[in-house]
């Protein structure tokens, strides 16, 4: 059949000479439950199925020689809907070698199959009798690959002769025997062993049929280029990872200069498209919001089709999360081979099992600059599965507790990684992120979702924890409230209910804290080293302004606290205090000095920081100086205009500080009780002298000096921007 006809409309393919045509019906007892109307021509085989109580379901099969199928197209109609109405849902499948090639809205997925297979769905019965038909072409006797598409499985059709005008079907465990013509048409049978018959009506049973299907493209060509008016531009590129190419999207800064950081990402479970798309809210599109932020802050972003998926050759099919590594790593060697690329400045994002997936490749490659997993596990494979199970079986109202504890019994024996055939599955029931965790090296960033009901939220401090055994100390952690497995905006995050989410929007909260922690780590400021940022007080990096409220979190040796920070309050001052905490120069400080009435810090570690940032001036803000318990500002000495570093928290009302200047910049929110355990022991002695120039050998011998005299205060160990709005 010429290409141009394989354009044709169902309609159009009419017109040909009709060489069959009519119906075959299911029935049990007078009770037809099936019936499949059909036409066929030399090429082309039409047909609409109704079954009993479900949807319409019509067909259209390009047929190739000796009764072979080069596509299936179906759309499934609502009941009761108009022979032309629009599907709610169309699939089209072509056979290409011994690859299936699916495609939904969604995308189009390469599944392997067998060479010749027929694709086929349930009930189709005129597309059944393609295999008495080629079976009596080969004298009675065949086997022939059946590929289903409503699993996506192959399965042996077993046809074999019983009498001249007779043949039996074997499809898995279901026998059939079917009364058949000479060229193996169909004419009626019986399931064996069930009360099912076939049987098959005259040609004007298939009277008015109409089947307004074309074989065309199911799968919407997605548009990868850059929106209108951004900063980048978009290029299709290829990456050779062994036998496999793999194709993507690679987002490219158009004024950030050169080399460029840049970014992989890596998708989750499952063979995603290189958005990673999930057809929920209108579709959830993570990776094009991720590689829209970052490239929008001076980050290019590759992003590619998973094997077998859109533009990507090869299959998943027998693969695991160590051959999907293996693809990053090719990723990864395609970057650092391109000269607008900065070698030393690449990172990866994974997500789910992308995130476990980072780990893998981090541990074995020094040269990544930053990592980031975004609901990554902290526990073995076979665990996550089970908390997902106990989600499913503890929110069922239906049962009672001895149940509930039958099923997830029943449940954990069942995925025992020992009793599992399918590779990837094996791999992932048996998968321990312990001993790999602790050989990441690079910084790390992990972002957990609190309403997450797939990897759970306590997953991320968990991973954190691992990593840091392994004595990686930059390793920071966000938990967002209300916010999914997909990092949408969701308070309660049932994954049964994506399909009723209200949105399809990426958190921009996760999208901010997400990019500000890569801008750190991989653009020109961040490469220079933290140290070199942090020698630079004059850098632009430094005089961002504040958002209008933001929380900064604060990790120490005694627990957390969190300073909500208020820029209309004093937006000089909240500058400085978001600028210093998003850029890590309060990570590794010390709380040096703790009294009944405050903590104070701001006291760098590093002496030659001290001695720049000391000079580091600010002008003063209006005071707004009502310092009640949990309020924080900006310390000075008895001078004007001379705030730099150095923060206290006030553990009491210290209505004695009112009259002063102060320019009181937020409250504490959370953690409070944690600032009241800072140990105290030390008081004045420790870092008071600020307003008599006391402070010198602090500053001048930084933690080296307060580690030495003062052993017991406690550290701040990382600090981060955690909520902006």
């Amino acid at each position: 059949m010429a290409l141009g006809a394989a354009f044709a409309t169902a309609a159009a393919v009419l017109t040909q000479q009709v060489q069959d045509r009519g119906a075959f019906g299911i029935r049990r007892g007078t009770d037809t439950l099936v019936v499949d109307r059909f036409n066929r021509t030399a090429d082309t085989l039409l047909g609409s199925v109704r079954v009993k109580g479900q949807p319409r379901i019509d067909y259209l099969v390009l047929l190739g020689p000796n009764e072979s199928v080069r596509s299936l197209t179906i759309g499934v109609f609502a009941a009761g809907s108009a022979a032309n109405a629009q599907p709610l849902q169309r699939v089209r499948v072509a056979i290409v070698g011994d690859t299936a090639v699916v495609e939904t809205a969604a995308g189009v997925q390469r599944v392997p199959t067998r060479a010749g297979a027929v694709p086929s769905f349930n009930n189709a019965l005129a597309i059944s009798e393609l295999f008495t038909r080629r079976a009596r072409r080969s004298g009675g006797v065949a086997d022939i690959p059946y590929f289903s598409i409503s699993g996506g499985v192959t399965l042996e059709v077993q046809v074999r002769p019983i009498s001249a005008d007779s043949m039996s079907v074997t499809i898995a465990q279901q026998l059939e025997r079917l009364r058949i013509d000479p060229s193996g048409r169909i004419l009626g049978g019986v399931i064996v062993g069930a009360n099912f018959e076939f049987f098959r009506l005259g040609p004007e049973a298939a009277n008015g049929l109409t089947v307004s299907l074309r074989d065309s493209a199911v799968a919407p060509k997605t548009d990868y280029s850059a929106p209108a008016g951004a900063p980048y531009r978009a290029e299709e590129v290829r990456v050779a990872s062994g036998s496999i190419t793999l194709g993507g999207t690679l987002t490219i800064p158009v004024n950030g200069g050169g080399p460029l950081p840049a970014v992989v990402t890596i998708t989750g479970s499952g063979q995603q498209d290189r958005d990673e798309y999930i057809p929920y809210a209108g579709g959830i599109r993570l990776f094009r919001a991720v590689a829209d932020t970052l490239s929008r802050r001076g980050i290019a972003v590759l992003r590619l089709d998973d094997r077998g998926i859109g533009a990507s050759g090869g299959t998943g099919a027998g693969a695991t999360s160590a051959d999907f590594a293996n693809d990053i790593r090719a990723a990864i060697a395609f970057l650092r081979a391109r000269k607008d690329i900065d070698p030393e400045r690449i990172g990866i994002v994974g997500h789910s099992e992308g995130a476990a997936i980072a780990p893998m490749i981090a541990a074995t490659d020094p040269r990544l600059k930053a990592i980031v997993a975004m609901a990554g596990p902290g526990e073995p494979g076979i665990e996550i599965s089970m908390a997902q199970n106990k989600y499913i079986v503890d929110t069922d109202t239906t049962l009672k507790p001895a149940q509930r504890d039958s099923i997830l019994r029943a449940a954990r024996t069942s995925l025992d990684p020992a009793k599992q055939t399918d590779p990837w599955i094996k791999s992932w029931m048996s998968y321990d992120p312990a001993p790999i965790a602790r050989q990441v090296k690079a910084p790390t960033l992990i972002l957990q979702g609190a309403t997450d009901r797939q990897v759970p939220a306590d997953q991320a401090e968990k991973l954190a924890a691992l990593i840091r055994a392994g004595g990686n100390r930059d390793v920071t952690v966000r938990v967002f409230p209300a916010v999914n497995h997909l990092f949408v905006n969701d308070a309660n995050g049932d994954f049964r209910a994506y399909d009723k989410l209200p949105s399809n929007k990426v958190s921009p909260v996760v999208l901010g804290a997400l990019a500000d922690w890569l801008a750190n780590r991989l653009t020109v400021a961040g490469s220079q080293g933290r140290s070199e940022l942090l020698l630079d007080p004059s850098n632009a990096e430094w005089r961002k302004p504040a958002p209008a409220v933001s929380r900064l979190r604060f990790e120490t040796t005694k627990g957390v606290f969190v300073l909500e920070l208020h820029r209309d309050w004093g937006p000089i001052g909240a500058d400085r205090v978001y600028n210093l905490a998003r850029l890590g120069y309060y990570d590794e400080t010390r709380l040096h000095r703790v009294r009944a009435d405050i903590a104070h810090f701001g006291i760098h570690g590093d002496p030659p920081v001290n001695a720049v940032w000391s000079k580091a001036e600010l002008p003063d803000d209006p005071p707004r100086s009502t310092n009640g318990r949990g309020t924080f500002a900006l310390a000075f000495p008895a001078r004007p205009h001379s705030r730099t570093t150095q923060i206290y928290i006030n553990k009491t009302d210290n209505a004695r500080s009112d009259p002063e200047a102060f320019t009181v910049l937020g409250t504490v929110v959370e953690g409070m009780a944690v600032v009241d355990s800072l140990y105290a022991g030390y008081g004045e002695e420790s870092g008071g002298g600020m307003r008599q120039g006391k402070q010198g050998p602090l500053l001048a011998g930084g933690n080296a000096f307060m580690d030495r005299l003062y052993p017991r205060l406690d550290r701040i160990l990382r600090v981060s921007v955690v909520s902006i709005r």
